[in-house]
């Protein structure tokens, strides 16, 4: 038996309003796939990933943690960004 489940999660931008007070906010903003490998390296991820871009704005990762994804969307949305989480999940139950 296999169970698909997909889910879409939108979350508004919180960060919209801290970032209005941070000190630390740049101006000149880094391009989102920079701030990904950044958000990698600093995990200590990025050399043991697999990274595909399909295009300038998609990619496709394999063997990065639940946190890395997290981390970079944090910082998206401290760059003023929207986040929406479209989630697959797969369960495969055999005897």
């Amino acid at each position: 038996m296999t169970i698909t489940m997909n889910s879409i999660f939108s979350q508004t931008n919180a960060a919209k309003t801290l970032q209005e007070k941070s000190m630390n906010f740049q101006n000149e903003e880094l391009p989102l796939s920079e701030v990904f490998k950044q958000e990698l390296m600093k995990k200590g991820e990025y050399d043991e990933s697999k990274i595909r871009w399909i295009d300038h704005e998609t990619v496709e990762v394999t063997n990065i943690s639940g946190l890395a994804i997290h981390s970079f969307a944090l910082r998206a949305e401290e760059m003023g960004k929207d986040i929406e989480y479209n989630k697959q999940t797969i369960l495969k139950i055999k005897n």
